[in-house]
């Protein structure tokens, strides 16, 4: 089965009017960097919607086909050949990409991000605006920028990465969960900053199940 970023790099290599395109001439055409069509090509970095659009204009096929859509095969232009091979659908999708007040709240498929992951109808994205989940010493870090992909319908267990609202807050805040005992804290993975300690007034909006950043 060929995958989204699979697919991406043939398009790239066969389908572009005259000649074949490198990661960074289709970067510089989609006002990107080309660290960012490296990651799609290797399936480690979803999508946003406006940038599958592009793609899908740039290489003269539809956003259905990037995807892997079977019944949407042919070229969004005419007079380019259909692609003769048949594909079965990747998990992908779009989610709504919301805001940190009311987080899941958006519905506005303008402002989307795509992701390979099989999550629920109410899943939404998050842009990171500060830096408190920035770690300068460990492997897991969430820095400022990075788009992350949120399931509401997950139960957040201990060491998960949650989007929580705590009372008095305007905006939801993004943390780990550690549970000990009977006392649950949202940490930060930023060492500059100390965990908050959460009672039965605090919600949890949903557990993040994935990260997209540039490189």
């Amino acid at each position: 089965m060929e995958t989204i970023g699979e697919r991406i790099k043939r398009l790239r290599l066969s389908t572009y009017p005259n000649k074949k395109m490198t990661q960074k001439e289709v970067a510089t055409k989609l006002g990107i960097k080309a660290s960012s069509v490296t990651q799609w090509e290797r399936d480690s970095n979803g999508i946003m919607g406006v940038h599958l659009l592009a793609l899908a204009r740039l290489f003269r096929v539809t956003p259905e086909y990037i995807l892997g859509i079977p019944e949407h095969r042919k070229a969004a232009i005419s007079g380019v050949q259909e692609h003769q091979q048949s594909y079965t659908a990747t998990p992908a999708k779009a989610v709504p990409l919301s805001n940190w007040t009311e987080p899941g709240t958006s519905s506005n498929s303008a402002h989307s991000v795509i992701t390979s992951l099989n999550v629920s109808e109410r899943a939404f994205a998050l842009k990171v605006e500060s830096v408190t989940m920035t770690n300068p010493n460990g492997t897991l870090s969430i820095p400022q920028g990075a788009i992350i992909i949120v399931e509401p319908q997950s139960h957040a267990n201990q060491g998960d990465i949650v989007i929580a609202k705590l009372p008095g807050m305007k905006d939801a805040t993004l943390k780990k969960m550690l549970i000990d005992g009977p006392n649950r804290y949202l940490e930060p993975l930023n060492p500059r900053y100390e965990p908050i300690k959460i009672d039965q007034d605090c919600e949890i909006i949903g557990v993040v199940k994935q990260v997209i950043q540039n490189l």
